[in-house]
């Protein structure tokens, strides 16, 4: 029981950290369409839902949607004017 309230403070927390090394590879890299790129297929070939369901997704997902990850790469790419 205690694993079932706890599960979406443990997604949210992973997710929080998955952002931050998202951000710190766009950062070192400082290519954005690259990781981008990245992101699309691995989606692909993991069959990965690029938008997951919100309540599936605020209960369970460790790692930023695929849709979250290709906007912060294009954030990135606007606040480096690339």
């Amino acid at each position: 029981v205690a694993g079932l309230a706890t599960t979406p403070v443990q997604a949210l927390i992973s997710r929080r950290v998955e952002a931050r090394a998202d951000a710190h590879a766009l950062a070192l890299t400082e290519d954005p369409a690259a990781f981008e790129s990245m992101q699309r297929r691995l989606a692909t070939v993991n069959l990965a839902d690029p938008d997951p369901p919100r309540w599936e997704y605020l209960y369970s997902a460790t790692h930023p949607s695929t849709v979250e990850r290709m906007a912060a790469a294009r954030a990135y790419a606007r606040e480096a004017g690339r």
